[in-house]
């Protein structure tokens, strides 16, 4: 019972963090501007005013800000989820006599080791 009220608060978070994201993702693009076409010869092609710098800035700094906060809102999310699903760590193990990390000399010491160590 006590993992399903983590399941549905973990649920209920992300939809959260999902809801108050959406207005940003919702967000309406503007009307492209009617292109002028300027046909004076049947072999040019009809092209597009360029775009400013300052507009291409603009766009490249709002995305790079999308970027960063669904990174952050990422983060945090993740950050609770594991905090209230897996919990706080349980601390490290104690180092033992029967945890070395020694090398073997010969067949006696290598049998001896992994006998101890799958018991």
């Amino acid at each position: 019972m006590k993992k399903k009220i983590k399941v549905y608060w973990a649920a209920f978070i992300i939809l959260c963090g999902i809801a108050c994201s959406a207005p940003v993702i919702a967000d309406t693009p503007q009307e492209p501007k009617q292109v002028q076409e300027t046909v004076t010869t049947p072999a040019k092609l009809p092209t597009r005013m360029p775009t400013s710098k300052k507009a291409l800035a603009y766009k490249f700094i709002m995305a790079m800000l999308g970027v960063g906060a669904s990174s952050v809102i990422i983060y945090v999310l993740l950050s609770i989820y594991n905090r209230f699903i897996y919990g706080t760590p349980r601390g490290l193990q104690d180092k033992s006599e029967d945890d070395d990390f020694k090398t073997p000399t010969n067949m006696k010491d290598a049998i001896n080791i992994f006998l101890k160590k799958t018991k």
